[in-house]
């Protein structure tokens, strides 16, 4: 038997699951989850030093985290899902309005919600008061909607659809607005994540949050929508019909911080150099061509034995078909901050830029990485990534309140330069 095991927390939900799965050993321990430590001497070593003041049961097994995480992922999702609630920082969605369906956001209330605050809006004594109220209202609607984590159309899309599918979702991209007349407005891009796709609608500037709104919406934008999404045409291309909602800007922030002021940039995707681990990396110069060559040669199984030891992750498991991601470690750090990570490693088997075609059918292998409880999802490629797998990427982020890092193959250079994973020749 190996000298190390892991220690997990499992609920009573997840025990009748386990029943008849072939695991070592069972035992009882004080506080253990996500502790890599030797069995029952662990165990005791808690409990002398008094540490066990609750008692839990522990699930005690002798497997590589990576392979440990696609089951507890399999079996145990309940209890991973308890603790991603317990152990993340609340946090609070803040909106910057500039349209407001206010007719459709009401339509989603309970009647007798929605009597309540036309009855608190009747009131007030004058038309300005009633108008500021009702936005405020249809804003706190909005916000409750995106609290409840909508789907993201990037999600949405990656099921089979068909012309008449309909849903309400969001996105967050730029969009080109122009004006149909003196009443109404229209919008189109192709959808960031698929080219191949076309959004479009229409909205009346009377719903647009005071003369801001109106200005704003104008030429190319980048917004997040809420609202309507349906489809309505497939052949050649497919071309989806938006009623907006809401249109302007969402942010989440960690509950303790203050209302951002005018500060409503998404804070989803990490850079390279706010990790711990590489800060002896300097991402201010550009890597050689022999860098970005010997990178480029590189076996996926290397390349991932390498970031593993940089980050100081001792235990790789092998590759397997239903894994959900290459590489789990939760020794990650961020200002101090450890967080757990999953890593997608995309080799020189994948010839070329990295697109989301190449990232699984309609990109499920983001979606994958998701499925475990992380804080972080690592994309890693050898060459250049293809601007939608970010925009993949930060709607699979958003929807799972989590963070996302890219690191292409210049980026990869740099590190492994920083930290000798490469040949003297290529330096």
């Amino acid at each position: 038997m190996s000298n190390n095991y892991k220690l997990a927390h499992f609920s009573d939900n997840s025990r009748s699951k386990l029943s008849a799965s072939p695991f070592w050993d069972l035992t009882r321990a004080g506080e253990g989850l996500g502790l890599i430590a030797c069995g029952r001497a662990f165990t005791q070593s808690l409990q002398a030093e008094g540490k066990a003041c609750r008692t839990h049961r522990l699930l005690v097994y002798p497997m590589m985290p990576s392979e440990v995480h696609e089951l507890l992922s399999e079996f145990m999702s309940d209890t991973l899902n308890e603790r991603d609630e317990t152990t993340r920082e609340p946090t609070k969605f803040y909106a910057q309005a500039l349209f407001l369906h206010d007719r459709l956001l009401f339509s989603r209330l309970p009647e007798k919600e929605a009597h309540r605050l036309e009855e608190q809006r009747s009131l007030l004594r004058t038309e300005m008061e009633r108008t500021n109220r009702l936005v405020a209202d249809a804003e706190r609607i909005a916000l409750r909607i995106f609290e409840s984590r909508p789907e993201e159309l990037a999600v949405w899309l990656m099921q089979k659809r068909a012309v008449g599918d309909n849903a309400v979702l969001t996105t967050r991209q730029a969009f080109n607005f122009r004006k149909v007349n003196e009443e109404r407005k229209a919008f189109r891009a192709e959808f960031a994540v698929d080219k191949d796709v076309l959004l479009e609608g229409r909205f009346s500037t009377s719903r647009c949050v005071g003369s801001t709104g109106i200005d704003t919406l104008a030429r190319k934008r980048n917004v997040s929508i809420l609202g309507h999404f349906q489809i309505i045409e497939t052949n050649p291309k497919m071309k989806i019909e938006i009623t907006p909602l809401f249109m302007g800007s969402i942010v989440e922030r960690a509950a303790s911080e203050k209302a951002p002021d005018l500060d409503f940039t998404g804070r989803r995707q990490l850079h390279p150099g706010e990790v711990d681990q590489f800060s002896k990396a300097d991402f201010s110069k550009r890597p050689t061509s022999a860098m970005l060559k010997e990178i480029a040669e590189m076996p996926e199984e290397e390349i991932k034995k390498n970031f593993a030891e940089i980050i100081g992750e001792p235990y790789v498991g092998l590759d397997w078909g239903g894994e959900n991601s290459d590489l789990f470690t939760s020794r990650v750090t961020v200002e101090g901050k450890s967080l757990s990570a999953a890593f997608a490693f995309k080799g020189p088997g994948q010839q070329g830029r990295l697109t989301v075609a190449r990232m699984g059918k309609n990109g499920d292998q983001g979606l994958r990485l998701f499925n475990q409880s992380i804080d972080i999802a690592v994309v890693q490629h050898y060459r250049d990534v293809d601007p939608a797998v970010r925009h993949l990427m930060d709607a699979l982020a958003r929807k799972n309140n989590a963070q996302y890092l890219i690191i292409d193959g210049a980026t990869t250079a740099i590190i492994f330069k920083a930290y000798g994973r490469l040949a003297k020749t290529a330096e």
